[in-house]
């Protein structure tokens, strides 16, 4: 990155760290705090906040976003991501990585890898890239094979719940949460962000587009390609994957 960049950079954050006076940490629109700074693209993400009674909370948000009635502080912007990247990474610059949760009955294959997720905001074709703070939780009896890699969360947690069984080859991003008994059998990406319910088998080869909820109950056909929620159980298959059958519990995954 030129010097020149770095200029403009620093004009962009600067008046920024000016109202938040050393004072504000960063946390996630889903798990926000009191005394920190989130950011909100869209009313969908900004009414998530209208129920949390946080007065020190400052929310960056792009200057069209028509604001409600509340109780925290927002901060109009062009740079809504560039902005909340440059900020989060300032304030975190000298943070030690959050030690991660491993249940000591889980069993994790030694090539497994755990390593921080990427996000960039980008500034005239420069790339910034996020600085991942979250952590890592992996709850009792879970299984992962070899060769899998599994993204640190960028704020808050990228959860592996109970008895979950995760084959060798796949991509489980940052933020991400799988539930209670899923199995994910081999070379599956699953984006960041993305909610998996209990129950959910996915075959061979499927991809999980990021920001997406996934109901319990549901079995994700071989190579499918999920790129909308999935709120009724049942048996999904093809690209873009659509219902097929109802869920049959004894049958799943078979």
């Amino acid at each position: 990155m030129n010097t020149e960049t770095k200029r403009e950079l620093d004009k962009i954050v600067r008046p920024f760290l000016e109202v938040t006076e050393g004072k504000y940490s960063t946390c996630s629109v889903m798990k926000p705090r009191d005394w920190c700074v989130t950011f909100a693209r869209s009313e969908k993400f900004l009414q998530l906040l209208y129920k949390w009674n946080l007065k020190h909370l400052i929310v960056i948000v792009p200057k069209d976003l028509g604001i409600g009635n509340c109780n925290f502080r927002t901060y109009p912007t062009d740079n809504v991501d560039l902005l909340f990247t440059l900020f989060h990474n300032y304030v975190n610059k000298d943070c030690q990585a959050i030690v991660d949760y491993i249940s000591p009955s889980a069993v994790i294959n030694p090539s497994v890898v755990f390593t921080e997720g990427l996000k960039v905001a980008v500034y005239k074709g420069e790339k910034i890239r996020f600085r991942h703070t979250g952590n890592i939780v992996i709850h009792d009896d879970v299984f992962i094979d070899a060769n899998t890699v599994v993204h640190r969360a960028r704020l808050d947690s990228t959860i592996i719940q109970r008895n979950v069984s995760i084959g060798s080859l796949n991509n489980i991003s940052h933020n991400t949460t799988i539930g209670e008994g899923s199995v994910i059998t081999t070379n599956i990406c699953i984006g960041g962000s993305t909610v998996i319910g209990k129950n959910v088998w996915i075959g061979v080869g499927a991809m999980i587009k990021n920001g997406l909820t996934i109901c319990d109950d549901v079995v994700i056909g071989m190579g499918s390609i999920v790129i909308r929620d999935i709120d009724k159980p049942g048996i999904y298959i093809g690209n873009p994957a659509k219902f097929l059958k109802d869920y049959d519990s004894q049958k799943a995954g078979l």
